[in-house]
């Protein structure tokens, strides 16, 4: 039998632009995964760049298996360049229900969607795109995966005080949550002057609404930035303002990988509660199903 490596090796050797490289990351999952699907399986198609360090796929495809569905969620890293591709590619395939998403994908997927739900408008991104007659459809379920995860792990964010850490697709989706389900005020962490403004630019059209400027009367802080990934160490809300917070407040980390962040450390070492990033994706499980019309008897959570 012949050695295989001389064709991964070419292979290899594409641009991650190109759709040699994404038929590549197909076979290598359904080379490694312990799935059994058949010729006429459907798939939904999950990503980003790096994609390593998502939940969803484990989450989903766990369901997936125990329902004997003929479906499965697949990794895919895809280097921006070649999103465009990968949508027209899923758009003529007949077997493919959509995308989901995270970064650095989550704006770009809205600008290049055929439609977009409100939310999802409102916001300027999407994680998730499902297939429509018309073409691509998005939305944005971060902000319901945070509500949900944090209620279902023993804080209930309705009436509470948030400190968010960030200003991108998943803070803005969580801001526009907790303003829409009942939370009390958001204190807004972030350096990126412009990137404030657009947030609370999309805050005031839910009038009447006015974001708190200090962190002494928060009740959960919340990272939802990349501060804490293996490629961005690092403490997202620094060990003195850590130190300022009440002892009964909780600290929520957005990051997957690790899953034990620096902050999360921290804060437990100073006797708070905290939630890692497997929340949030769990807390969306339903959500998406739901918006990808996957039927494998999913809990709405």
């Amino acid at each position: 039998m012949e050695d295989s490596s001389f064709e991964r090796k070419n292979i290899q050797s594409f641009p991650k632009s190109s759709i040699f490289w994404i038929l590549f990351e197909i076979f290598n999952f359904c080379q490694g995964s312990a799935m059994f699907l058949t010729g006429a399986a459907q798939v939904v198609f999950m990503v980003g760049y790096p994609v390593s360090q998502v939940q969803l796929p484990a989450l989903f495809n766990a369901r997936f298996e125990q329902a004997g569905a003929d479906l499965a969620l697949v990794p895919l890293d895809t280097a921006p360049s070649a999103l465009e591709a990968l949508l027209s590619m899923v758009h003529t395939t007949s077997n493919c229900l959509g995308l989901v998403l995270t970064a650095p994908h989550k704006q770009a997927a809205a600008r290049m969607a055929t439609t977009l739900t409100s939310r999802a408008r409102r916001i300027g991104a999407v994680n998730v795109l499902r297939k429509t007659e018309q073409g691509l459809e998005g939305d944005m379920f971060d902000g319901d995966g945070f509500w949900n995860g944090a209620r279902l792990n023993g804080f209930d964010p309705m009436g509470r005080s948030l400190a968010l850490v960030g200003a991108g697709a998943a803070a803005r989706a969580i801001a526009l949550e907790f303003i829409h389900r009942g939370g009390r005020s958001i204190v807004f962490r972030t350096t990126d002057a412009s990137e404030r403004a657009g947030m609370l630019a999309m805050c005031a059209e839910s009038s009447p609404w006015t974001p708190d400027q200090a962190l002494d009367d928060v009740d959960i802080v919340v990272n939802a930035t990349p501060i804490g990934m293996q490629h961005a160490p690092g403490l997202a809300v620094d060990a003195h303002d850590l130190k300022q917070l009440r002892a009964d407040v909780w600290v929520a980390d957005l990051v997957t990988q690790p899953m034990e962040t620096p902050l999360l450390r921290a804060a437990a070492d100073l006797g708070m509660r905290t939630l890692n990033g497997a929340s949030t994706a769990l807390g969306q499980l339903g959500s998406v199903a739901s918006f990808l019309r996957i039927d494998i008897g999913t809990e709405a959570v």
